[in-house]
């Protein structure tokens, strides 16, 4: 994780950006946790603005950022009803896997303080749990790995514990 994005804030970093992307638009397909759509620069943009501050980029200099990245393949021109648009196929996270907005924390900004400043004497360890579905293990796995994800990012966690059908497991984040 190279930078934590927080609105109303500087712009985040490029890295940050990219992770943001990266979390949001998977390579492979997980069943039950993405959705597979055509997107184009500015879907894209629409997707991931939401979760960063106004004009922190635009949609040409993250069209480049995600081409140079390479993660993602080449662009494509499909027909749709009004001509021809360039885009990809992206595995897209579900919206409520990928809500990575901090509406849910009142003091959000104190809270993270008081951890940096508490650092060397307390630390900070997450829990996520998955109960028994009928879903695939790979989304299973998937889900629990964005829970972990939001842990580390939002409430600055440094170790991340997870229970699976009751069975505890240690993610490693």
């Amino acid at each position: 994780m190279s930078s934590i994005i927080i609105p109303a804030s500087a712009n985040p970093s490029h890295a940050a950006i990219m992770d943001l992307v990266k979390g949001s638009f998977l390579t492979e397909p997980v069943e039950g946790i993405t959705e597979t759509h055509f997107l184009d620069k500015e879907h894209v943009l629409q997707t991931v603005a939401v979760y960063l501050p106004d004009g922190a980029v635009n949609q040409n200099q993250l069209a480049e950022w995600m081409v140079k990245d390479g993660s993602w393949g080449g662009t494509k021109r499909k027909r749709i009803q009004h001509g021809r648009v360039s885009g990809r196929m992206y595995h897209l996270v579900q919206e409520a896997y990928r809500d990575y907005s901090w509406a849910d924390l009142l003091n959000v900004h104190q809270f993270r303080r008081h951890v940096r400043l508490t650092n060397g004497t307390i630390f900070n360890i997450g829990y996520i749990r998955r109960s028994s579905t009928r879903d695939t293990s790979c989304a299973i796995l998937k889900s629990m790995e964005l829970q972990a994800i939001k842990l580390t990012r939002k409430l600055l966690c440094e170790k991340v514990y997870g229970s699976l059908f009751q069975n505890n497991i240690y993610l490693g984040y």
